[in-house]
């Protein structure tokens, strides 16, 4: 019996399929609530059908794209799930799912486009033929862009349409490790840190420390770190690629990094910056931080380290 579940969007589905046809299905009530709503859902699925966990014989999940914060609740739920049960578990493209459905009920006859609430006024979306076939995305864009008419169908060799970008925040897993290393080593210079510190953390071996991707066009150009320990939260880490910079990557990184230390109830969010690094500090003072702190010699060169915070309280917002 196979379990899916999604949590890509604002509202939680869960559904078993017996091999023949789905037998059981709910969709969350409340929206946003992931992490309350997941569990429940799939007990009440298998409670439907008189199952129970051990009848289960894979699961498919839901890969986004999505915010991070429900994102990650259906991965770690579908991945811990799996380990336990010692069954695969399966990656699927969320819009991808939401295509088919559009295609067995009829709702269309030639290419159409799936879109999804990215947030930051922003959709996901691909398209697809009139078989559910995904002709491109998935991609970020403003809803306004979105409306355009649609470009005429291009090769694979072709150069990508001008703003149409693909652009996802996740999790770092094992696969990202030499990516994530090399993202070090060419933003960061003498202050990144060695392989050996950091694979543990993309393998998620460090209690507290979250490691995020970010893929444009389905390349890894930047990377993201950040602590969530008690009510305080550190941001360790963003690095954006000379050529993916300006595109939008930092700011996505950053968002997801505050709604993990909003989720984790961190209060706040600590960084360092150098000093010399005019850019970002400007980053960062635009996104509401403020300077409460410096570090003199703080980096390995000497130069001094600027504390910056940012309030994640019920009064405190993050403008992206």
């Amino acid at each position: 019996m196979l379990l899916t579940l999604d949590t890509a969007t604002p509202l939680v589905t869960v559904a078993l399929h017996d091999g023949s046809d789905v037998v059981a299905e709910h969709v969350a009530e409340r929206a946003m609530k992931h992490g309350e709503q997941l569990a429940p859902l799939i007990e009440r699925c298998l409670l439907d059908v008189g199952a129970v966990r051990q009848d289960l014989t894979a699961i498919g999940v839901g890969v986004g794209p999505g915010p991070f914060t429900g994102l990650r609740v259906g991965l770690v739920t579908a991945r811990t799930l799996a380990f336990v049960l010692e069954i695969p578990v399966y990656g699927v493209c969320s819009l991808d799912v939401l295509a088919i459905e559009a295609v067995d009920t009829g709702a269309v006859t030639s290419d159409f486009v799936v879109a999804t609430d990215a947030r930051r006024k922003e959709v996901y979306l691909a398209t697809y033929d009139a078989g559910g076939a995904r002709l491109d995305g998935p991609a970020v864009l403003k809803p306004a862009d979105a409306a355009l008419p649609a470009p005429p169908r291009r090769r694979r060799a072709e150069r990508p349409q001008a703003g149409l970008v693909t652009l996802v925040v996740r999790p770092a897993a094992e696969a990202d490790l030499d990516a994530v290393v090399a993202s070090e080593a060419d933003n960061l210079g003498a202050d990144a840190w060695p392989p050996a510190l950091v694979a543990p953390g993309v393998r998620g071996e460090v209690p507290h420390a979250h490691y995020l991707v970010a893929e444009l066009a389905g390349a890894v150009v930047g990377h993201a770190v950040v602590s969530v320990v008690v009510d305080v939260a550190e941001l360790q880490r963003i690095a954006v690629s000379t050529s993916a910079r300006r595109c939008g990557v930092a700011s996505a990184l950053l968002e997801e990094c505050v709604a993990l230390a909003r989720s984790g109830r961190a209060d706040r969010m600590l960084l360092e910056v150098r000093e010399d690094n005019a850019s970002a500090l400007a980053f960062y003072a635009a996104r509401g931080f403020t300077e409460v702190d410096r570090r003199p010699r703080y980096y390995r060169d000497g130069t001094t380290a600027v504390v910056m915070r940012l309030g994640l309280g019920p009064r405190c917002s993050f403008a992206g």
